[in-house]
């Protein structure tokens, strides 16, 4: 995965424990990457509409497909 690629989130526990299943199915670019161990991941920033007024979210590793 690079920066500024386009990705889809998928269901995971991981995002479910965040709380996030609202994103789920939706469109995003790849802005930073997280490898701290309790947050692996990347911030996305979300393509189209924001989500509770956020354009910009972590999604964890396993919720993201290329």
């Amino acid at each position: 995965m690079k920066q500024n690629q386009e990705i889809t989130i998928i269901p995971s526990i991981a995002l479910q424990e965040l709380r996030l299943n609202d994103l789920i199915g939706r469109k995003a670019v790849l802005v930073e990457e997280d490898l701290l161990p309790k947050h692996l991941g990347w911030w996305v920033s979300l393509i189209g509409e924001d989500y509770l007024g956020e354009r910009e979210w972590f999604i964890p590793l396993s919720s993201i497909s290329e």
